[in-house]
């Protein structure tokens, strides 16, 4: 499944207070993993997957990203910078704010900063596409203390903080299946219409407001390699996936 125009969004307007004081001076969308910017891996990823309109939100360090964009060019791949400098709206408000640049688009792929994989980016957005998902959410079985809840046919059901112990259930069911979120995501732009009246909330909480009325489904991508590059002691496992995938980002410009 091709389209003229593919639309996806990259979450990089967060403080990256895990990142400690690299995060001080660097915004942690331009902290670099074998000498290369993040933002960078995701953009080219996305470029090879072909996306040609990306909006960017900015926050913490704003200019820097800005001027960082502003040099960043690939033929026919547009990027769009929507600028949270006043005010950090979270991934939800984040991508209600941004709302104008997807006017013309049928579906839009999320993307976080700080997430490196070598997930296979069209195969998730396809399936999205052909299953008519509000939103399809990669989930992987790997350690975490929070977990999206599915039933039997990967419908979201409900999510448990283990660490907590915080629970919330859209079901009776007792076979649920914990998952973990990848930080990569598509939605409908029938979205816009169901985000709620406030500008700062998380997608966490829309989908699990969401998947009571609407398919909110898993895409499970286990045998995928990822990792959150959110904390300095993920770096080394970031660059052994990003040596897989080199060809990827050399000879662009």
């Amino acid at each position: 499944m091709e389209e003229m125009n593919k639309y996806a969004m990259i979450f990089a307007a967060g403080k990256g207070t895990r990142l400690g004081d690299i995060s001080i001076h660097t915004p942690k969308a331009l902290v670099r993993i074998a000498e290369t910017p993040l933002l960078y891996y995701v953009l080219i990823k996305l470029y090879h997957s072909g996306f040609n309109h990306v909006v960017v939100n900015i926050h913490h360090h704003a200019g820097l990203i800005r001027d960082f964009l502003t040099n960043f060019y690939i033929k026919n791949f547009n990027i769009y910078i929507s600028d949270e400098k006043s005010k950090l709206f979270d991934t939800g408000g984040g991508l209600k704010y941004a709302a104008e640049f997807f006017q013309d688009a049928e579906h839009i792929l999320l993307h976080n900063v700080d997430v490196i994989s070598d997930i296979d980016l069209n195969v998730l957005y396809e399936t999205h596409c052909k299953d008519h998902n509000l939103a399809t959410i990669a989930v992987k079985q790997r350690e975490s203390s929070r977990f999206f809840l599915f039933d039997e046919n990967n419908m979201l059901k409900g999510w448990k903080n283990t660490s907590t112990g915080e629970t919330r259930l859209h079901s009776d069911s007792q076979n649920l299946t914990p998952m973990a979120f990848s930080g990569i995501h598509t939605v409908s732009r029938k979205i816009f219409e169901l985000l709620p009246d406030e500008d700062v909330f998380s997608m966490t909480d829309v989908y699990l407001r969401l998947c009571k009325d609407y398919p909110v489904k898993a895409y499970q991508h286990n045998m995928d390699q990822w990792v959150d590059v959110g904390k300095p002691e993920h770096f080394s496992k970031a660059e052994l996936i990003l040596q897989t995938q080199k060809k990827n980002y050399e000879n662009l410009h």
